[in-house]
């Protein structure tokens, strides 16, 4: 009996071990998520097509697309698609049921925003008030501010980053406390952030 009961006290202190690991590693990560989501349900009829201006250059093209391809490819479904023909138009409409991607001129002292990409939504709500998913949103790169490659000059910047973000925003997530996640709410110049991180992949899949 006495053995027995050494056993059971073992295994209940082995028991009690691995929960409390359990436990601490739960509160880990739950307190370093940093994502917020501000459309529960995301895209209403994803994946969501995105069409871009045709104005710009191959290269910001190129990224676009491989921006859509990051994120239907990061476990969370089909998300995005880039879409062609591209927009003739360096404007945007809101309503048109078009995903567009443009340039805008937004200087802060005037149209009393200061960002280097702006993301327009329609969006779905429901009866309290509160958004549901988003039904339309267009995207412009803020072509007041020097955007580019900034891999190359220092002094820009970075569209794809941008673009990534802005992708982000079109899908439902908010911005990420996280300074190295896509989604985090500001850029330097010369910065990078071209790559989904865990941290934006998992507030997408929350949605999707």
């Amino acid at each position: 009996m006495v053995y027995r009961f050494s056993r059971c006290k073992v295994f209940m202190k082995k028991l009690l071990i691995c929960f409390f690991l359990i436990l601490i590693l739960l509160l880990i990560n739950t307190s370093t998520l940093a994502y917020t989501v501000d459309f529960p349900y995301g895209y209403e009829d994803y994946p969501a097509w995105i069409y871009c201006y045709s104005g710009f250059s191959s290269w910001t093209l190129q990224w676009m697309d491989s921006n859509c391809i990051q994120y239907s490819s990061c476990g969370c479904g089909s998300l995005l698609y880039s879409a062609t023909p591209y927009l003739s138009n360096d404007a945007y409409t809101l309503g048109n049921n078009v995903n567009e991607v443009v340039h805008v001129y937004l200087d802060p002292l005037v149209a009393d925003v200061d960002v280097l990409g702006i993301t327009y939504m329609l969006a779905y709500v429901e009866p309290d008030g509160s958004f549901r998913s988003i039904a339309e949103a267009d995207i412009g790169f803020n072509t007041y501010y020097p955007i580019g490659d900034a891999t190359a000059y220092s002094n820009l910047y970075d569209v794809p980053s941008i673009g990534l973000h802005e992708l982000g925003h079109l899908l439902g997530l908010g911005h990420s406390s996280n300074p190295s996640a896509s989604m985090y709410g500001s850029f330097a110049a010369g910065e990078t952030r071209r790559t989904l991180t865990q941290d934006d992949i998992l507030g997408l899949c929350v949605m999707y």
